[in-house]
């Protein structure tokens, strides 16, 4: 994602890294470490008004009962 945003800003790896914060709730994850992600995302940002945030967010379950349905059919 950081070499995306140098090609199409034109910034260094440095600013592309001080541009952009990730954060990611997974279903693998804990309830209290997807909290936690989910409280460092909320934060305010208002003092780096050009801060970029990205939550990523996957479910395991979603991703079983698709294959589930692609394997069963769509009444499994």
């Amino acid at each position: 994602m950081i070499q995306y945003f140098q090609d199409y800003f034109g910034i260094s790896e440095e600013e592309a890294k001080q541009s952009i914060e990730c954060y990611s709730m997974l279903g693998e994850y804990s309830k209290s470490k997807n909290t936690y992600e989910f409280e460092q995302f909320q934060k305010d940002t208002s003092d780096s008004p050009n801060k970029i945030k990205f939550m990523f967010v996957m479910n395991p379950y979603v991703k079983k009962t698709i294959y589930h349905q692609k394997s069963y059919g769509e009444n499994y």
